[in-house]
């Protein structure tokens, strides 16, 4: 028994336990992804639920409150428009 022949038994006791742990890491990885899925499945309907919420909440609540505040606005500057033609020739903002 020269070095040679130690030097062999640790180069294949080493391929053994490399291969063992890549198979042990990759068994490990596939549990993990096993429990991953469902969890990204219901994330991923959550994610359905709140967009469609959202675009409920924009068709329904948002768009008329925005339509409500330009209306307003409108009657707004139109009421600052005839005052300020009626304003007595005093007051000048130019």
């Amino acid at each position: 028994m020269d070095l040679s022949w130690w030097r062999d038994v640790v180069i294949v006791i080493w391929g053994l336990v490399g291969a063992l742990a890549t198979v042990f890491i990759c068994v490990i990885i596939f549990l993990l992804y096993r429990q991953t899925v469902p969890l990204l499945q219901s994330a991923s309907k959550a994610v359905d639920k709140v967009s469609d919420i959202v675009s409920y909440t924009d068709e329904e609540v948002i768009q008329p409150m925005v339509k409500f505040g330009t209306a307003v606005q409108g009657v707004v500057q139109g009421i600052s428009f005839f005052t300020g033609l009626f304003k007595k020739g005093g007051d000048n903002d130019e």
